[in-house]
């Protein structure tokens, strides 16, 4: 939903943290090179056409998508290593976009 915004040229969302639902949506964008909006703009795209539940609470502005520290290649899990194969939470991460997230670290 956010991609189809003319001024945003990455996104993500996650899940933060919240005493009340359990876990809310934040999501992180970096917009288009001589484009605006506002994060009302885009909260409100969201609610015209997501569901309550999915709707940001937050959104964050960065100038650049984080990088992977690219200095320390991870190693690939390996397939049925030990019982039951690899554990969760080991190995590299599910995506290529989750990798470029991990860095992102939420209060």
């Amino acid at each position: 939903m956010l991609f189809e915004h003319p001024a945003v040229a990455e996104a993500a969302v996650l899940g933060r943290p919240d005493p009340i639902r359990g876990e809310v949506v934040r999501a992180c964008v970096v917009l288009r090179a001589g484009h605006s909006a506002s994060a009302d703009d885009l909260i409100d795209r969201c609610r015209r056409r997501l569901a309550s539940y999915k709707v940001p609470v937050v959104v964050e502005f960065l100038t650049a998508s984080p990088e992977p520290d690219r200095e320390d290649p991870q190693e690939e899990p390996e397939v049925g290593a030990g019982e039951g194969g690899a554990q969760a939470g080991q190995g590299g991460p599910a995506s290529p976009f989750a990798d470029r997230l991990a860095v992102l670290r939420f209060k």
